[in-house]
């Protein structure tokens, strides 16, 4: 589990499930966060130019979430992975 997060929400670390082989987070509710929620024509490496990997879950998957009250008005959860 990358160790080097900073949370863009209220819950803590502990409440997201890590899974390493497929590369996502899980939130409390069993939705998934992702690097990248659509295909791209051109491949991307996911990593941003400030060397941040950013997993977010769909906006349709947090829209009606009873968690939504504990992290920030955000409409979707997202996590900030910065590569050190």
């Amino acid at each position: 589990m990358p160790y080097n997060l900073i949370m863009v929400f209220i819950l803590s670390r502990s409440d997201f499930t890590w899974v390493d082989d497929d590369d996502y987070y899980q939130c409390p509710a069993g939705k998934l966060l992702q690097r990248n929620l659509r295909p791209f024509k051109t491949p991307r490496s996911g990593i941003t130019k400030t060397n941040t990997i950013i997993y977010r879950a769909s906006l349709h998957d947090c829209r009606d979430c009873e968690h939504k009250q504990r992290r920030c008005p955000k409409p979707f959860a997202v996590i900030n992975y910065y590569l050190f």
